[in-house]
């Protein structure tokens, strides 16, 4: 709905799923250009549609949505079988029938009712969530058929050398009954006035007496006949019968459950081009990311692994899509919005990150992304580790950031990700190149740490985005700092408040820490809620920048550290003891690449004055993070060579205390396409290639650099 990554949207989890209605959304976009919306469905989270953040159901002043009814219980999934809806005005209803027909059937009624003006409607199924419970209509579809298994169901991955390999392997395996297949108290077992225990609550609890008979008609033999096999030692947990046995049954009742989707998507396309509207309608099918169904024994998502990564999408366009059309490109969920909008003809606001697709899908010839960001940042959850990571249409690089272990896959030479090769030596250019693409797509999607500025000090906090920076300052008292009026109009940023450091001794000390955990409120009362691990992510050519006001002469020590390690780096300058404010330029090229991203998460201002008379005072504001435009693009391997891209004659020029001897020209997926040998090289000429994101490599006799460029 935002076109947003969950950074800017501030949902990063499904607890922390807390969504603020009143940010800009493409339903709200379209009503305000004419459009009915309306949501029916699934909807899972904290908040109903259009209400205020952190109150449920009192509604905001400008909703996106004319009308919506949503799915209540079951963590706000829902249920399959006669499902208890909220609908605008704080409605509870319950509505008998199976969701995916009661869902189609809202929202046809409300697209019968709104067809003669623009309309634009979210129908949002449950399926295929668990526990996979199939409309009775579909039950022993795929009896004696043998659904063929994922390559993965019976591997040993212990021997993969990736996260799957360490412990927790896979969040949960097949064997879990409530989660992996139906298997329930039979009918003779139930009392069908005891609705105690989960699995049978959320299924056959639901149902009425005439729904029940044929789930028990159906899975009362199946599971008969599975204990006796259990009992009788044909059916062993841990060996590969009963592995794929229980995927055999996960697959065919997830199956089932979808069918009910493509029975009633095909309801919704026949009343399209039933009533004249499938030529100027845009239908988008898509979904959840995908799970793991039997790869690696498992069922679960969250990973970045290509099983779980992957969503599909399918489009219906007549005016701008021709049949069978098929787009290979590297799309997100953060560009339905801003293409829906274009489709539409209305503009894509700024503040949306995702890339309209619809040239692409038009075929018309369009610049785009050779690259996509992905964050998971519940930490544990489900026992998935938080990381991040980027894809090309080759690579994948995925960085398990609070554990530091990275993982690198060939994905034509490796399509199921068996073969972490992240410390193979022959892909070091490779890993170069996607560390920078990370960094760049951090900064691009304003990740916390990836471009910081800590400017205001009121109240001693500056909240960004994402996270909250504490300010601690103190000196050898233990004195900390005051936030206090700028003594000073001629400040740049022309900040009422800044930070004063009240010095009593030489030497104090200003510290920026990212916290690891927040606390939360939740029906259970107060909860800590482990958040991402925070870090600085740093740019090649990055500048820290800050402001003081001193009238002593000082050292201005500037240390990154970890908290958890003994990681650090430090760099030092003057600071002129004038009286005024002085802005100072930190040049950070000399960090490490390895340090870069995700490694500090502590920054330190020391300052170590010169003869401060008591009650002596530093002012310090605006620490901000930004390119070097003077340096040019540091490199990686070797700081002193330095590159120099120049548009305006499609030229880019070398820098070198070395002579360079060879250059490569690169794309994102470390393949060559051009390359220039010489005795000492000093510029490299960009006019006989196309437009795109390249990488240029520069080795000298003793070492390499490696730069990401843009020709527009």
């Amino acid at each position: 709905m935002t076109g947003k990554h969950g950074n800017k949207t501030k949902v990063t989890g499904n607890v922390t799923g807390n969504f603020d209605a009143t940010q800009t959304t493409m339903p709200r976009i379209l009503k305000e250009n004419g459009y009915s919306t309306a949501v029916f469905g699934k909807w899972h989270l904290p908040t109903y549609p259009d209400s205020e953040k952190g109150n449920n159901v009192t509604p905001i002043a400008n909703p996106s949505f004319d009308d919506w009814k949503v799915l209540t219980g079951a963590g706000n999934q829902g249920y399959y079988y006669n499902p208890t809806f909220k609908e605008k005005g704080n409605i509870d209803s319950q509505i008998e029938g199976y969701d995916s027909d009661i869902i189609t059937d809202l929202s046809l009624n409300w697209i019968e009712e709104h067809k003669s003006s623009p309309f634009y409607v979210m129908v949002h199924y449950k399926s295929a969530h668990y526990p996979n419970l199939p409309a009775a209509r579909f039950l022993g579809k795929y009896d004696g058929v043998t659904i063929p298994k994922p390559a993965t169901l019976l591997d040993d991955y212990e021997s993969y050398n990736n996260e799957l390999a360490n412990s927790p392997k896979m969040p949960t395996n097949l064997k879990n009954p409530s989660v992996s297949y139906n298997y329930f108290p039979s009918k003779d077992e139930i009392d069908y006035d005891d609705n105690n225990g989960r699995t049978y609550s959320t299924s056959l609890g639901r149902m009425t007496e005439a729904q029940r008979i044929p789930y028990h008609n159906y899975y009362d033999p199946i599971n008969t006949q599975f204990d006796l096999d259990q009992a009788n030692g044909d059916l062993v947990d841990g060996t590969d019968e009963m592995k794929e046995y229980l995927y055999q049954r996960k697959i065919k009742d997830l199956l089932m459950v979808i069918d009910a989707v493509d029975d009633n998507v095909g309801r919704i396309l026949d009343y399209l081009d039933e009533n004249n509207l499938d030529e100027n309608t845009i239908v988008i099918f898509t979904s959840d990311q995908g799970y793991f169904i039997g790869e690696y024994y498992g069922y679960e998502k969250r990973y970045m692994y290509e099983e779980s990564m992957s969503m599909p999408l399918l489009l219906r366009y007549p005016k701008l899509i021709s049949p069978n059309t098929k787009v290979d490109k590297l799309v997100q969920n953060i560009d339905y919005a801003p293409s829906l909008l274009d489709m539409a003809e209305i503009e894509v606001p700024e503040e949306m990150q995702g890339e309209s697709f619809k040239n692409i899908v038009g075929n018309t010839p369009s610049v785009w992304r050779e690259a996509v960001y992905y964050h998971y940042y519940d930490h544990k959850k489900h026992t998935v580790p938080r990381h991040e990571g980027v894809r090309t249409n080759k690579y994948k690089l995925i960085n398990f950031y609070t554990d530091n272990e990275w993982e690198l896959y060939d994905l034509e030479n490796d399509e199921l990700e068996r073969n972490n090769i992240y410390d193979d030596p022959s892909y070091k250019s490779v890993i170069e190149i996607l560390k920078i693409e990370l960094a760049e797509l951090r900064k691009e999607y304003d990740l916390v740490g990836s471009e910081a500025i800590l400017e205001n000090f009121e109240g001693g906090l500056f909240y960004s985005e994402s996270a909250k920076h504490d300010w601690i300052a103190s000196n050898s008292t233990g004195d900390s700092f005051d936030v206090v009026n700028n003594p000073d109009s001629d400040d740049v940023n022309g900040s009422d408040k800044v930070g004063e450091i009240f010095m009593t001794s030489t030497v104090a000390t200003v510290e920026i820490n990212f916290p690891n955990e927040r606390q939360i409120t939740s029906n259970a009362g107060l909860l800590t809620d482990p958040i991402a691990y925070e870090t600085f992510n740093l740019s090649l050519d990055d500048l820290l920048k800050v402001k003081l006001l001193s009238e002593t002469d000082a050292v201005l020590k500037v240390v990154f550290s970890n908290t958890e390690s003994s990681e650090t780096h430090q760099t030092e300058i003057n600071i002129n003891g004038n009286g005024k404010w002085n802005e100072y330029s930190i040049d950070l090229s000399n960090i490490d690449v390895n340090h870069k991203q995700n490694v500090f998460n502590k920054l330190e201002l020391i300052i170590v004055a010169n003869d401060v008379p008591t009650g002596g005072s530093i002012y310090f504001d605006d620490i901000t993070f930004e390119n070097d435009t003077n340096l040019g693009v540091g490199g990686i391997d070797n700081n002193k060579l330095l590159i120099y891209p120049n548009p305006t004659n499609d030229k880019v020029y070398i820098n070198s205390p070395s002579k360079v001897v060879n250059i490569e020209l690169l794309n994102i997926n470390g393949k060559k396409i051009a390359s220039l040998e010489g005795d000492n090289i000093s510029e490299y000429s960009l006019s006989n290639i196309s437009s795109g994101i390249y990488f240029i490599k520069c080795e000298t006799q003793n070492y390499s650099s490696i730069t990401r460029l843009i020709k527009q």
